[in-house]
């Protein structure tokens, strides 16, 4: 969720400042993909350490999670969180819009 979290939040801060939402994907992905591959590799390392264990049953659980890490990386982080977020299009930023969120309290204004 951390990566679809940092993706969104780059693709965000791309359309606040001007793109559009086709151009903002890429550039959030570009920007989130070293992030995202270096966390995913770091998980898979961990999680297929254990299949070098004596129980088996670590064994399975640690190649199943390995190879649930790099198919949660790659197809869901790279292929269908971007496709969604172009299909969405401005409903990625509902409610408000993008207006809302970077729009100064009154409070704030004043000091």
């Amino acid at each position: 969720m951390d990566y679809e979290v940092f993706l969104v939040a780059r693709v965000l801060e791309a359309r606040r400042s001007g793109l559009s939402e086709m151009d903002a994907i890429p550039e959030g992905m570009a920007r989130t993909a070293g992030l995202i591959t270096s966390a995913a590799a770091i998980m898979i390392v961990v999680f297929a350490a254990f299949t070098f264990g004596n129980f088996l049953v670590v064994k399975m659980i640690g190649f199943t999670l390995a190879v649930a890490v790099f198919i949660d990386a790659t197809l869901v982080r790279i292929v269908i969180g971007p496709a969604l977020l172009r299909v969405a299009g401005d409903w990625n930023w509902w409610p408000g819009g993008l207006d809302t969120a970077s729009r100064v309290p009154a409070a704030a204004s004043r000091e």
